[in-house]
């Protein structure tokens, strides 16, 4: 259930309070104020009030000092005209969220993370046409510069300056976002919220179709847990062969990784047959270190990939629906966040969610 509690604001003078409603005149309870702290207000006693308006509230988790704690915080506001208002129904925890929840990835104070939802557009500003009120939707959280060769040739998805959704702009871990309609996607009527959440794991595991993939080649994918499941399986729909790793002695023609770190980085490249090709695609934070002299003498050749473009994935989800559904895992109001992210590290495995309306 949406959450309906409302603050009202009233002032008198210099002094302002935020009470809860409902209320009665002959209720109200203020604190603070005289004639007492707690002391109960009298019908007609302090009513004679400069102004009276109403804020609504929205629950949220907000980046506080390095860490994410819950808060009650003001209503987005629809400012731009092609603004949309969306009630989440769902958002997915991915190691992005966690890097940013446990200040692994700096972001601004108060900042609102999460990228991976799913929900139903609220209102919309005047002109707006993508969307309307009531929709389903799932939203990509890339924001595109809108001034570089790739935007300017259609291809947001692979701008070199983007901004990311709860990282640089409030995100999804909130009763209610707000995003520009260009970014916004009705979800298929026969696509579940969680897995309609799932859109944008899927368009990063797509960007791996654009590498250089040659039919026939050797392909391994390391790394466990759903992203190199979700990998293997978008290699194999299209048509590549890929290999389990269970001799590391072994060659492939294309290693494409989904954990590279420091401490496994030689391992990763030992995989790769000499003149073959590492794909590069976690996002992890920090430095890997790569050691030359494994790459040089092999001539490897290091291929980077970030994104499919949003709406082919998407495409996708109706067919897909079942297969993905397989790792929707538990879901959690926002006030249990810390065990949330607790479970969302111990076990890649499954997918954990909010849901911020419980």
């Amino acid at each position: 259930m949406p959450n309906t509690a409302r603050r009202v604001i009233l002032q008198c003078g210099r002094s302002q309070l935020a009470i809860p409603r409902p209320y009665s005149v002959h209720q109200l309870r203020i604190y603070g104020v005289a004639p007492r702290p707690g002391a109960w207000v009298r019908p007609g006693a302090l009513l004679e009030l400069a102004r009276q308006a109403e804020v609504d509230d929205v629950k949220a988790l907000v980046c506080r000092g390095g860490r994410a704690v819950f808060e009650d915080r003001a209503e987005p506001e629809v400012r731009q005209p092609t603004d949309v208002m969306i009630r989440v129904s769902c958002a997915a925890i991915c190691r992005t969220d966690v890097y940013v929840a446990r200040g692994v990835i700096p972001v601004a104070d108060g900042r609102v993370p999460g990228h991976e939802f799913a929900g139903i557009v609220e209102s919309a500003g005047p002109a707006g046409t993508r969307v309307k009120p009531g929709d389903r939707v799932v939203v990509d959280p890339l924001i595109p510069c809108g001034a570089c060769i790739a935007c300017d040739a259609a291809r947001p998805h692979e701008c070199g300056d983007t901004r990311f959704l709860g990282i640089d702009r409030d995100g999804a871990f909130a009763e209610l976002v707000v995003i520009d309609e260009s970014a916004v996607h009705v979800l298929p009527a026969d696509v579940p919220d969680t897995v309609g959440a799932y859109a944008e794991p899927l368009a990063a595991a797509m960007a791996v179709l654009e590498a250089d993939l040659t039919t026939g080649s050797s392909v391994a994918v390391t790394g466990t847990g759903r992203i190199a499941a979700l990998t293997s399986f978008v290699l194999r729909q299209f048509g590549h062969d890929v290999y389990e790793i269970t001799d590391a002695t072994r060659w492939f023609d294309v290693v494409v990784e989904t954990d590279l770190c420091t401490a496994n980085a030689e391992a990763t490249l030992g995989l790769v047959r000499p003149g073959g090709t590492l794909v590069m695609k976690s996002r992890r934070p920090g430095v890997v270190g790569v050691p030359p002299l494994l790459c040089i003498p092999r001539r490897l050749r290091i291929e980077c990939v970030h994104y499919a473009p949003f709406d082919v994935a998407l495409a996708h989800l109706p067919r897909w629906s079942t297969w993905l559904g397989r790792f929707v895992g538990s879901e959690w109001p926002l006030e249990g966040h810390d065990r949330a992210f607790d479970l969302a590290c111990a076990d890649e495995s499954l997918k954990v969610y909010f849901r911020p309306q419980s």
